[in-house]
């Protein structure tokens, strides 16, 4: 008999060289390797996060993996799994000119789809007139509460970030809970809607902590003139008042 020759297994039985075939990639494994330290193989990936070495193979056979083995193998390279999850969508099997560097830059927040940050907001207090009703939200600079998938039009905008907006004061533009892109890059223009961020009253303290989500109506080198929807009022700052103005570039859903 000839030694490329194949031996029929007998009916009902399976025969071993049809489940020898190489595995097929699985997003999820394809996933982790971009985001795979260089330095590690994935032998001593697995035994730094203690979890057996026959992992990777696994996933890539099976395409899933257990939440608590998935975090574990984050944990080990410090990537959160918010990170993880957002950066996911940068991963392509196939793509020409592209090395696996260059997609777990991106995934990391080093190139141009990184995750968007969104940062923490909360109610403020009211802006000038009490009687006006001239909603501020407290925006948390530092601390980011989650990353994001990256708008498509923000991908060359590495300071962009999001927040949630607080309140109703946009309505019907944007409904409270809705989470806003914000880009400091893009040109702002007349009727475009922006963050306003303010410096404290007194001058004396150059931290935002207080911004104001409204439409641009007018600027000027003494001052800039805003609206609001809920209720309807337009209302001007001070242009020392100012520290920055981002634009708006879109709702995120």
């Amino acid at each position: 008999m000839s030694a490329d020759a194949k031996i029929d297994a007998p009916e009902g039985v399976c025969n071993i060289a049809d489940t020898m075939a190489e595995p097929q990639n699985s997003a999820l494994y394809d996933a982790l390797m971009a985001v795979k330290p260089p330095e590690l193989t994935r032998n001593a990936w697995a035994m730094k996060a203690g979890v057996n070495r026959s992992v990777f193979a696994d996933i890539k056979s099976r395409g899933n993996a257990k939440h608590d083995t998935l975090d574990k193998l984050l944990d080990a390279i410090g990537v959160s799994f918010a990170q993880f999850d957002a950066g996911r969508a940068t991963v392509r099997t196939e793509v020409a000119g592209t090395g696996i560097q260059d997609v777990r830059r991106e995934f990391l927040g080093e190139g141009p789809s990184a995750p968007l940050p969104l940062l923490g907001s909360a109610m403020g207090s009211e802006f000038g007139d009490i009687d006006a009703h001239i909603e501020m939200t407290e925006l948390h600079v530092g601390e980011v509460l989650d990353y994001l998938a990256r708008p498509a039009t923000l991908r060359e905008d590495q300071n962009a970030y999001a927040l949630t907006i607080i309140g109703d004061s946009m309505f019907p533009r944007f409904k409270p809970g809705e989470r806003a892109a914000v880009s400091p890059r893009q040109a702002v223009h007349i009727g475009d809607d922006v963050i306003v961020q303010l410096r404290a009253a007194d001058g004396e303290d150059e931290r935002v902590k207080m911004v104001l989500v409204k439409e641009l109506v007018r600027r000027s080198a003494a001052f800039i003139e805003l609206r609001q929807y809920n209720p309807d009022v337009t209302f001007r700052i001070e242009a020392n008042r100012v520290k920055h103005m981002h634009r708006v570039s879109g709702r995120l859903f």
